[in-house]
């Protein structure tokens, strides 16, 4: 069975607001990311469309870990 990622993000008082955060993140910044839309991900999540969850999550994961550790070095 696998996590359910994407309730946890729309459902999930903590992850909600990681989500508005993520939508706004600086690793859409990055040359790499700038042409992804993360509001429009965010927005198709929050419709229901859980196809946009594998796209999701190893971003949303990264913006985690730029928040938490990039600023530490």
């Amino acid at each position: 069975m696998s996590v359910p990622w994407g309730d946890y993000l729309i459902k999930s008082p903590e992850f909600i607001d990681e989500l508005e955060s993520f939508s706004k993140s600086e690793l859409f910044k990055m040359s790499y990311f700038e042409h992804i839309n993360a509001l429009k991900l965010v927005e198709n999540l929050k419709k229901g469309d859980i196809k946009v969850i594998p796209y999701i999550m190893p971003l949303f994961m990264m913006h985690i870990w730029l928040k938490t550790y990039t600023n530490k070095f």
